[in-house]
């Protein structure tokens, strides 16, 4: 989805202080750890990804999630790590993983590394679960540690038994957090709802909306009124943005919209409106650490018709 196709006005936009949409206020969550610029070392990425989610915490923002990626140009190869972090600095947005990548995790440690997060996260924490892989150079290095499908289901099980009922070895977490289920049109949806997983779709990952909308569909037939849904999608706002959207193929993603603050925010408002999800999580993909910066609080100013 462009913003030719995904973006109309903003006539819709809510009154200040809420996007609406056919099912209430919308919250606007932010995706971070995701610049990819092959030229930029990890520790600086890390350190401008976190100042980002600073200024998203204190512009507003619901939650602050953080994906797993592997690679040398990854900024977030522990997303659970990294949200422990994150938790200990931030005011009022809860953070959390999307996503963790448990095909090529053990499930035990990953238990271990969630209690700490959550402990460390007054907030809120989200666990987000996705069943991707690592794949492409180097993906060989944890061949040890890859499931099938089986197994898999096997390491979720274990995982949840963990959290919720511990073990000799682990005491039962015993403080509040959130679990989601990520997906882009394989089955994830069906599976959250009968988990009883809340489910985000990754818009970035499968533009067709109409993927997304069954999707949506399947989930809430499962858990009406008692799941919460979201849309990840990703924009790349820049007055450069046509000198700069060829570098964002660099991305594992597709791009979802581009142009200036307020087009984007556009974008955003009208997806919020077309799916009805509860909250839009937007990774804004600007390579430039200002510009970057710049955006994440004027996309939430323009969401939700604020100024400074």
């Amino acid at each position: 989805m462009t913003d030719d196709t995904a973006v109309k006005t903003a006539e819709d936009q809510a009154d200040a202080g809420g996007l609406r949409t056919g099912r209430g206020d919308v919250k606007l969550g932010l995706l971070e750890y995701f610049d990819f610029t092959p030229d930029r070392p990890r520790h600086e990425k890390q350190r401008n990804a976190m100042e980002a989610a600073l200024l998203a915490d204190d512009a507003g923002y619901h939650r602050i999630w953080i994906p797993e990626h592997h690679g040398p140009n990854s900024p977030s190869s522990s997303p659970l790590l990294l949200s422990a972090a994150l938790g200990t600095r931030v005011h009022r947005a809860r953070v959390g993983t999307a996503v963790t990548l448990l095909r090529i995790r053990d499930p035990y440690l990953t238990a271990v590394d969630v209690a700490h997060a959550v402990g460390q996260s007054p907030a809120g924490f989200d666990l987000g679960i996705g069943r991707g892989d690592f794949g492409g150079p180097g993906s060989e290095s944890v061949d040890h540690l890859r499931k099938n499908d089986t197994q898999f289901w096997g390491a979720l099980d274990l995982l949840t038994s963990l959290l919720d009922s511990g073990s000799a070895a682990l005491e039962p977490l015993e403080l509040p957090y959130e679990r989601w289920m990520h997906g882009a049109g394989g089955g994830s949806a069906e599976i959250a709802g009968k988990l009883g997983f809340n489910y985000c779709h990754g818009l970035f990952l499968n533009p067709n909306l109409d993927d997304c909308l069954r999707q949506l569909e399947t989930y809430r037939a499962l858990r009406p009124d008692v799941g919460r849904t979201a849309v990840a999608m990703t924009v790349l706002t820049s007055d450069r943005s046509a000198a700069t959207v060829p570098n964002v193929r660099r991305q594992p993603t597709v791009l979802n919209a581009s142009g200036t603050i307020q087009t984007c925010a556009e974008a955003i408002l009208r997806v919020g409106r077309m799916t009805g999800v509860d909250e839009i999580i937007v990774a804004e993909v600007s390579q430039d650490p200002a510009l970057h910066q710049k955006a994440v609080t004027g996309l939430y100013q323009a969401v939700f018709g604020r100024s400074e």
